[in-house]
């Protein structure tokens, strides 16, 4: 399996269970959840948004060869950037990656 494909399925398994997070970039408040095997993001507009996995698995090929962590980087790929960098940032704060 693609580690692309498993950083979905982490994300999903450890986001079973509502987190509240912020982006980095705005401190834009929002809860990451996952249901029946999909992500979503709950923002602070009190829209809910689906995140799917092509979106992730791009975003987080970008991610590996730049690094970056500004949003504008995953514009052609991905509008929920800033919600999966402040995600990957506390998976890596729990030591889950």
């Amino acid at each position: 399996m693609p580690l692309e494909s498993a950083l979905y399925e982490t994300l999903v398994k450890f986001f079973s269970t509502p987190v509240n997070l912020e982006t980095e970039s705005r401190k834009s408040k929002f809860i990451m959840f996952s249901e029946d095997g999909k992500l979503f993001v709950h923002n602070n507009k009190d829209n809910i948004r689906p995140l799917s996995t092509d979106e992730v698995d791009n975003f987080y090929k970008i991610f590996k060869e730049t690094g970056s962590r500004s949003p504008s980087t995953y514009t052609d790929v991905t509008f929920n950037s800033s919600y999966i960098l402040a995600a990957l940032s506390h998976l890596k704060e729990q030591a889950i990656i």
